[in-house]
């Protein structure tokens, strides 16, 4: 399987495509120049594609260095920029909604090149699962295993496996989890419910000494395993 995922991707990069949806629940478009697309499994994803999914729906993007990308209900995610090879660059952004995603190849050589932003941070990795959501005005970034750097204007904090901050009224608070409602981020359909199972407390203190709750979350590789 994993052999014939590695043709189809070096094909699409002959098309000039950067991935392709690998699963899907419900519906999506993949929003194109000025054309709409009904988004489908094996349906390739391009550059500045913008991907939105609709009440109940998911979709699971793999792309060329197999960063595993899911976009939850009612999200619209872009594909800004995507270079593989030795000036391997990825910038992507969150317009609302839902994403989770597992660094593949790039991730894990160039972090530094992988980027994701929301409306109010940049989110950069050390090879990892993360996961955001946007919710009108709020936010919420949490990082499901190994670390990452969420830059904002209230300053730079490091998120290690376990922990998330949550942007409510214009300040970053830290969130302090059960392992089920961790768990419940990425698997409702509605963000909010999981949220009222957290506990947070506004960042005074760099986050480094703020309390946190260490977590398991198993790597997820199988297709179907993101889509509940």
């Amino acid at each position: 399987m994993k052999y014939i995922l590695l043709l189809t991707l070096s094909w699409l990069t002959l098309l000039g495509a950067i991935g392709e949806v690998t699963a899907l629940k419900g519906n999506a478009d993949i929003h194109r120049d000025q054309n709409t697309l009904q988004a489908e499994k094996g349906s390739s994803v391009e550059v500045k594609d913008l991907i939105e999914t609709y009440i109940g729906s998911r979709a699971q993007i793999i792309l060329q260095d197999h960063t595993i990308i899911t976009i939850g209900p009612e999200s619209r995610y872009v594909f800004d920029l995507y270079k593989d090879g030795k000036d391997s660059e990825v910038e992507m952004h969150l317009e609302r909604g839902f994403f989770r995603i597992i660094t593949g190849e790039i991730g894990k050589l160039s972090p530094e090149r992988f980027h994701i932003k929301t409306k109010a941070a940049s989110i950069g990795i050390r090879g990892t699962q993360f996961m955001a959501t946007i919710d009108g005005d709020d936010e919420t970034i949490g990082c499901a295993s190994g670390a990452i750097t969420v830059t904002t204007k209230q300053g730079t904090f490091n998120l290690d496996k376990g922990m998330m901050i949550l942007y409510r009224h214009g300040l970053w608070r830290l969130q302090t989890l059960e392992p089920k409602a961790f768990g419940q981020l990425y698997t409702n359909t509605t963000t909010n419910s999981a949220l009222q199972k957290v506990r947070d407390e506004e960042i005074t203190l760099p986050i480094e000494q703020l309390s946190r709750e260490q977590m398991t979350d198993k790597p997820h590789v199988d297709q179907q395993s993101f889509l509940p």
